[in-house]
C-alpha cells in the first residue's frame, strides 16, 4: 500500500491508501499495445470532455481535436507526487 493524494483543479484534500500491485506501468500498456492491429490510431493528450451514444463515442482533447469512433481506449498515468 502507498499513500497518494486525492484532490481536484490542483488543490489536495486528503491523502489516501492505494493498494499497488507491482505492474510496470510501462509493461501494463505496451502489450495490449502490441497486440493491436496496425490500422489502430494513438493519440497522446488530455481529456477535456467525452460523450457517448449507444453507437458512437466522442472524445475532445485540450488541444481542440475532437475524435469520434465506434470504441475509445483510454489510458491514465498517474502523474509522480512530491508531496509530504
Amino acid at each position: 500500500m502507498e499513500r497518494g493524494p486525492n484532490g481536484y483543479d490542483g488543490r489536495i484534500f486528503k491523502t489516501i491508501r492505494v493498494e499497488q500491485y507491482g505492474i510496470n506501468y510501462a509493461d501494463m500498456v505496451n502489450a495490449p499495445r502490441a497486440k493491436m492491429p496496425p490500422e489502430v490510431d494513438h493519440r497522446r493528450g488530455q481529456v477535456e470532455l467525452v460523450a457517448n451514444s449507444g453507437h458512437i463515442q466522442r472524445v475532445k482533447l485540450s488541444g481542440g481535436e475532437e475524435l469520434t469512433a465506434r470504441l475509445i481506449v483510454f489510458v491514465v498515468r498517474r502523474q509522480q507526487w512530491s508531496g509530504g
